[in-house]
């Protein structure tokens, strides 16, 4: 599929198909903010970084609490702004498009490098982690909606979705690697300046849908854009017999719940007490698990193209997850280094052939637009609860015996059983 400029209509799409090439392309420049979400979830996870937030004028009787209370503070200040960015991504992709809400969000990238000044000041700290966490809300919601839009007729039109897993993966194996705070950052905006420019003066592509509502004072350009929204199966933002509250209502409402309910699913496998905090567990190697996490990212895109039923691969290989959820309550493997390292492992290998690369493209196949977009919640609101739910005192963290992983263990087998009995392939779009 290309989009080409026309007089009347921007970037009018047409029916003959771009190269593969320009569709690899459009796909890897786009997923650079997959990438970058990936980094900015494991930027302060250093071992040194709690006792580095030394900008604090407290008492030296209780500087080394305030250092861990703020370290705690400074983590969980990215998914309340990534929550933030999944509201704001909807009136601005209403009112300016996908392209133009990327191009946003890489701009909201570079603004908080100009704010930042690392453990100078704490207030611009918190700050500018606040719009790294909008940058990352709104990839989050984006990429795989747009990519979907644009690509429908590719032959990769099945891939975009998994392919957030795999790049967030290898940002988050790339941020393991231990570079100083402002290497990371420079790395950082590098990256957000670099997709900044290409979808400014190069990657000119918008979805049909918004194409429809920007062209709707034209009837025979409007016809032409109608004609390709036939072929999608869901009612968007644009929509004029769709609003907002539609989504909660059926037959989308049911879907959005169980959408939730993957993502928040996606937290509970320990997940993200690894990215936020596994520095600060004694004797796990944070970059060999992350290679490995990566590793099977790939693996599993591969992996889901040759089973291809998602929902089955959801359902069989899941359990593993409740399984590991067990192991670690009961502190398999705490006291040695091998233990340690190898629970986690495992944790990772679970959660990439199940719930880690199939939840974002049934998501999409079950959601319209807005749909998916608020489905987010599911993921950056466990990711919040998660980064507050930790003691920093032990050295192990959470690992063995913490009522938090017996309540995840508890919720977790719940929502399992909920997503076995109601998530069903879609009337609209097979899972």
């Amino acid at each position: 599929m290309r989009i080409s400029q026309n007089q009347n209509v921007p970037f009018k799409i047409s029916s003959a198909n771009t190269s593969k090439i320009q569709t690899i392309f459009f796909l890897l420049t786009l997923h650079l903010g997959s990438f970058v979400t990936g980094y900015l979830m494991v930027l302060y996870n250093k071992s040194a970084y709690p006792k580095a937030l030394t900008s604090l004028n407290i008492d030296s009787t209780c500087q080394e609490n305030c250092q861990r209370d703020s370290y705690v503070l400074l983590t969980s200040t990215l998914p309340i702004g990534a929550i933030f960015g999944l509201f704001f991504s909807v009136p601005i992709t209403y009112f300016f498009g996908r392209r133009k809400t990327i191009i946003f969000s890489d701009f909201l990238s570079i603004l908080a490098f100009i704010v930042i000044r690392p453990f100078d000041f704490m207030l611009t700290t918190l700050f500018a982690r606040f719009i790294f966490g909008l940058f990352c809300g709104i990839n989050f919601s984006i990429i795989p909606v747009y990519a979907n839009e644009i690509l429908k007729k590719s032959l990769l039109s099945q891939d975009n979705s998994i392919l957030f897993q795999v790049f967030f993966n290898f940002g988050v194996f790339f941020g393991f690697f231990g570079f100083e705070i402002m290497t990371d950052l420079y790395i950082i905006l590098a990256f957000c300046l670099f997709r900044c420019v290409l979808f400014l003066f190069f990657m000119k592509f918008e979805s049909p849908s918004f194409l429809a509502r920007k062209t709707s004072s034209n009837l025979d350009n409007l016809k032409s854009v109608e004609d390709r929204l036939e072929e999608f199966e869901f009612p968007s933002l644009y929509s004029k017999n769709f609003e907002l509250l539609d989504v909660f209502l059926s037959p989308f409402g049911i879907n959005l719940f169980l959408a939730i309910l993957m993502l928040i699913f996606y937290n509970f496998s320990g997940i993200s007490f690894f990215l936020f905090y596994s520095s600060q567990i004694s004797e796990l190697n944070s970059t060999i698990v992350s290679g490995l996490n990566f590793f099977f990212s790939i693996s599993s895109f591969f992996f889901i193209k040759v089973v291809k039923n998602q929902r089955n691969i959801l359902f069989f290989t899941s359990p593993l997850n409740l399984l590991i959820l067990l192991l670690m309550y009961c502190g398999i493997g705490r006291n040695s280094e091998f233990g340690v390292n190898f629970i986690h492992i495992l944790m990772c290998f679970g959660l990439q052939f199940s719930f880690g690369t199939v939840t974002l493209p049934i998501i999409v196949k079950i959601l319209p637009d807005i749909g998916v977009f608020l489905s987010g919640l599911g993921f950056w609101g466990m990711a919040l609860f998660v980064s507050l739910c930790v003691n920093l005192k032990d050295g192990n963290l959470y690992y063995g015996e913490d009522i938090v992983f017996l309540v995840f263990l508890i919720l977790a087998f719940l929502i399992y059983l909920i997503l076995f009995r109601f998530l069903k392939e879609s009337k609209l779009h097979s899972i």
